[in-house]
């Protein structure tokens, strides 16, 4: 087994992160804001420990599931891995779960099939995370961390589920939609200018899309039903995200 560690790189960002009194991770707080700053950092304090794990703080992973994809991603070949993804919806509105129930059905969940993105969760193996440098300033790391590696080199574990919170009501459920379509178009500006596409962003872009749009339609037939209110905890990375108080 290679060597081991957790590293929480802390943001101007996120608020109400509470850590154990008594924890292994080393949690590390930087200045600026920005969750592609904390995974950069993240990936700096590791040095040369691999394979990695990238999170969100709104997810639940049990320790067999980190075991099982840091397993999968220990071998020499290019591979990058995610869990499944599991919804807590128990204490959100039925239109939330009305939403999450749709994009969870067979007929919109297929184009998700390929994808890593939107896991809460993503890992490369050490091949894997020397395709690219740093993580750019974008919104939607999971989507270039994606956009990094063909159909053949992704995998989904059956074995390792992620538990993720989600918005309580409609109106955060809302803003967390348009936030991942700020990020979308925020990635696509970005690639534009860069100039072109690869064979495997081409792709990946085609099916992003498409799951996109499957999670509009899913949005508008919640939306149709039901006017929402209240507040909803936002939050980010492991490499994690934290504002200063």
């Amino acid at each position: 087994m290679p060597s081991t560690g957790m590293w929480f790189a802390i943001d101007a960002l996120t608020q109400r992160l509470k850590w154990p009194s008594r924890t292994r991770a080393a949690v590390v707080e930087i200045a600026e804001v920005g969750k592609y700053l904390a995974l950069n950092e993240g990936d700096r304090l590791a040095g040369d420990v691999y394979p990695r794990l990238y999170c969100d703080a709104d997810i639940r992973l049990s320790p067999t599931s980190i075991t099982a994809l840091v397993e999968a991603l220990t071998p020499d070949e290019v591979m990058v891995a995610a869990p499944e993804v599991r919804s807590a919806v128990e204490e959100s509105t039925w239109t939330v779960k009305v939403f999450f129930r749709a994009v969870e059905n067979p007929l919109i969940a297929q184009w998700n099939y390929g994808l890593l993105a939107g896991r809460g969760l993503y890992g490369p193996s050490r091949a894997a995370r020397r395709r690219f440098d740093v993580f750019p300033d974008l919104y939607a790391d999971d989507l270039f961390f994606d956009s990094q590696s063909g159909p053949t080199e992704k995998i989904a574990l059956s074995d390792a589920t992620a538990v993720l919170r989600v918005p309580v009501n409609l109106r955060h459920l809302m803003k967390g939609e348009i936030r991942v379509a700020d990020g979308n178009r925020q990635y696509r500006a970005a690639e534009h200018v860069d100039g072109g596409t690869t064979e495997h962003t081409a792709v990946h872009r085609d099916r992003f899309e498409r799951s996109m749009r499957a999670r509009i339609t899913a949005l508008w037939s919640a939306g149709e039903s039901c006017v929402a209110a209240t507040s909803y905890h936002s939050s980010s990375t492991l490499v994690f995200a934290r504002r200063r108080t």
